[in-house]
């Protein structure tokens, strides 16, 4: 199981500006309304037919921002509308009470909108106008607030600029320091992806009367799934597929550990003198892994193949049950799990029981093996790619070479999966020549 791609740094801001601007537009639509409501019925015409205006306008600036994904409307449209109210609020007096409130917040207002120089400019210009009409002979053609209020607004407008300062600065610099650390993160999940990339890969190799082909697409970085093959001098012996839980490093640190314990005990299995069943060797994986992870609570699933002659015996331990291409009936089965058969590997307080199963593979049978990343993936209307769609694939493309295989199944699954990306895929395909 993988984690969510990593995305660019400037692209994520912009994205989290155009999820601000949507959201400012509509609340100055909203307020504008209710402020026209309210000022018509106090006898406010003039601010109610303002009020209505701006509210108007901003419904046409959050249609264009949604339609564009440009944010340069909007930011002029914050500003105008910004400039107009302080002007129209210190000559008029405003709606009774919020007048004085409006001409102190816009510091505060500013600070998630503006980057630093336009925040400086953009209130630097408001409280020059503050000065001018309040502090100069204009200030006999303006709103009377009173000579109190005439000398505290600029003063009130000048302390908390000086602290909306220091408040933008704080999250700026709080902003750099996390992006700093999320790129040092990403650059040591890239370092380990490049190391278990390097760990888990292994070269394509012939096998007589199978061929094998396998895909893993992890979603970022190191990846929590797991394919193996196993032989000697071209002759199959057997597959593995696995898929760890949880996301990040320590699940694909994990996958290191589950390599090198399954791919021991697997040997050890057949090349040793006793006749010890799939299952044996199953409950062995797991007694070591549980020893060797320690105190980590994950834990994995997957399906463990031996592979004699043209005979399979297999353990599925909590995995996504394998699909069995049968050419001689042309038909598609899911190989169900024993109904007896209990756990996954690697569950401290769930004692497994790992039952093995057999079947039998003719010339032209297939036998597909996937992780639950291709089944429960979803579009952008929450939909799952299901067993319905993955079984639907297979019939469709069962008569190209399994290499193709693979690769249209996973166009598919990458073009009906949405923008949010929870988890790695892989898939195997098994055919008998």
């Amino acid at each position: 199981m993988g984690i969510e791609k990593e995305i660019p740094d400037e692209k994520r801001k912009e994205k989290q500006l155009y999820i601000m601007a949507k959201f400012i537009s509509t609340l100055i639509t909203v307020i504008g309304v209710l402020m026209s409501i309210t000022c018509y019925f106090d006898k406010f015409i003039y601010l109610s037919v303002f009020s209505l205006i701006y509210a108007i306008f901003f419904v046409f600036v959050f249609i264009y921002t949604v339609l564009t994904k440009k944010l340069i409307v909007f930011y002029i449209s914050i500003i105008l509308l910004t400039f107009s109210f302080e002007v129209s609020y210190v000559i008029t007096g405003g709606a009774a009470g919020f007048s004085p409130i409006w001409l102190t917040i816009v510091p505060l207002f500013a600070i998630y909108i503006f980057n630093m120089k336009s925040f400086y400019i953009i209130n630097a210009l408001i409280l020059s106008i503050l000065i001018i009409f309040m502090w100069t002979p204009l200030s006999n053609h303006i709103y009377d607030y009173g000579d109190i209020f005439l000398i505290r607004f600029p003063i009130i407008y000048a302390i908390e600029f000086v602290f909306g300062i220091f408040l933008k600065y704080r999250i700026e610099n709080t902003e750099k320091r996390l992006e700093e650390q999320r790129n040092t993160l990403q650059k040591e999940i890239e370092n380990a992806a490049l190391l278990q990339k390097t760990f888990l890969s292994r070269e394509e190799e012939f096998w007589e009367h199978w061929s094998v082909c396998a895909k893993s697409i992890p979603m970022a970085g190191v990846t929590g799934d797991l394919n193996c093959a196993y032989g000697d001098n071209h002759n199959l012996l057997g597959l593995g597929i696995f898929d760890i839980s949880g996301h990040g490093i320590a699940s694909g640190l994990l996958t290191m550990l589950a390599k090198n314990i399954i791919e021991y005990q697997f040997y050890e299995n057949v090349y040793s003198k006793g006749k010890e069943e799939l299952w044996e060797t199953m409950d062995k994986i797991n007694s070591r892994f549980i020893k060797n992870k320690g105190e980590v609570s994950n834990y994995l699933t997957g399906i463990l193949l031996k592979i004699t002659d043209n005979k399979i015996e297999l353990v599925n331990a909590g995995h996504s049950e394998p699909i069995l291409y049968k050419k001689s009936l042309n038909s598609f089965i899911f190989f169900a799990r024993d109904s007896r058969a209990i756990g996954v590997i690697g569950m401290n307080n769930i004692p497994p029981f790992y039952i093995s199963q057999y079947l039998e593979m003719e010339s032209g049978d297939e036998l597909f093996l996937f992780t639950d990343g291709i089944t429960e993936c979803t579009n952008d209307n929450g939909e799952q790619f299901g067993q319905a769609r993955l079984m639907k694939a297979f019939q469709n493309y069962i008569r190209t070479p399994i290499e193709e295989q693979i690769k249209l199944i996973m166009e598919e699954v990458n073009g009906f999966r949405g923008k949010t990306i929870t988890d790695d895929i892989t898939l195997m395909i098994l055919k008998r020549d």
